[in-house]
């Protein structure tokens, strides 16, 4: 897939340069590399990389900013994003579970703890409990 991202992008060439000739090399040389590949990239939208690429049966993926996620088709279609209250933040949107079954559906029952809310319970279940107060004063937990 090397050779042919390289002939999508114009850059034949680089397949001849012994810092990119195999992968091993393109990791330790990918300062070098970044710095002659991401000018390339800024002249086609992601949209039109992607045609290209997957044109020539490059694998190839898009990497979403964030602001992005809110209007991709597979976050849609998976429903990640779902309301929700938190007791103190308020109503937000949250990532929903990955994790689906048909019976037995993945859901978020609770809301993210606050720092330091449920250090007594879990250090208490480790049989830490005769420490808190200690690691308390060290500031080692909250």
């Amino acid at each position: 897939m090397w050779l042919a991202m390289l002939g999508v992008m114009g850059r034949p060439e680089l397949s001849d340069d012994p810092r990119f000739a195999a992968p091993d090399a393109r990791w330790e040389n990918r300062a070098a590399l970044n710095a002659i590949l991401t000018p390339i990239f800024t002249h086609a939208t992601v949209k039109e990389w992607m045609a290209r690429l997957e044109a020539r049966e490059v694998l190839c993926a898009p990497v979403n900013r964030y602001a992005d996620l809110t209007s991709d088709p597979q976050v849609a279609a998976t429903g990640m994003l779902v309301p929700d209250t938190h007791p103190r933040a308020g109503r937000f949107t949250n990532l929903g579970t990955p994790v689906r079954f048909g019976r037995t559906p993945g859901t978020i029952r609770t809301p993210a703890p606050q720092l330091g809310e449920h250090t007594d319970a879990v250090l208490s279940e480790a049989g830490l409990a005769d420490e808190i107060a200690r690691l308390r004063a060290a500031r080692v937990v909250a």
